[in-house]
This record gives structure tokens, C-alpha cells and sequence, in this order.
């Protein structure tokens, strides 16, 4: 697929997955679609071959995303368990609804 094509590919994705999770499959955050991201279980720099891949791309909310980056799926899942992947998330979440002053960035 061409580079703009993940474009059209990326809503019917977020919109099948929330059709069937309704959510973020590593935190359970229940999501509208537009909140969806997705993540890619193979990373896309090392797997590009896998990034149009529907089975490679499951829904992921802002912050598991954010903090997973290319850490394993199953490495994550076990982080996730640990007061450490909750403490970095109420940072982030904290850090993102701050107000920002013009021209700066938080």
C-alpha cells in the first residue's frame, strides 16, 4: 500500500476493533472511536511488511500506546500488573491536561 493509505486504512480499522473490544485491549478504558489508537503488536520500523496487517493492529487508549512504544506485547501485559505502568500514566495524563501557555509547550 502506498504511504496514504493508511490514511483510509486506519478508521475502518479503529472502527472494526472498537466494534469488538469497545475499548483499549491492554488497560480495558472503555473509548469512543475517535479516541482509538492503533497499535501495532509487531513494531512497523522493524515488521513494515505487517503494517497494513489487519491481525498486527488492535485498539490501543493514548497512554498504554504512548508508554508500551516497542516494548513485547508480553512484557507489557506483566507491566501493566506493576504500580510503576500506573504511576508513568497518571504523569502523562497530569502532563497532557495541564493549560498551556501560548507558544510554550507543557
Amino acid at each position: 500500500m502506498k504511504s496514504g493509505a493508511f490514511a483510509n486504512f486506519r478508521p475502518l480499522v479503529k472502527k472494526l476493533w472498537w466494534e469488538v473490544y469497545g475499548g483499549c485491549v491492554y488497560c480495558g478504558a472503555a473509548l469512543k472511536v475517535k479516541e482509538i489508537t492503533i497499535d501495532h503488536i509487531l513494531p512497523r520500523q522493524e515488521y513494515p511488511e505487517y503494517k497494513f496487517d489487519f491481525m498486527n493492529c488492535v485498539p490501543a487508549c493514548q497512554w498504554c500506546n504512548t508508554i508500551r512504544s516497542d516494548m513485547p506485547v508480553e512484557d507489557f501485559f506483566a507491566y501493566i500488573e506493576t504500580p510503576k505502568y500506573w504511576q508513568v500514566r497518571r504523569k502523562l495524563i497530569t502532563r497532557a491536561s495541564k493549560p498551556t501557555k501560548k507558544g510554550t509547550k507543557s
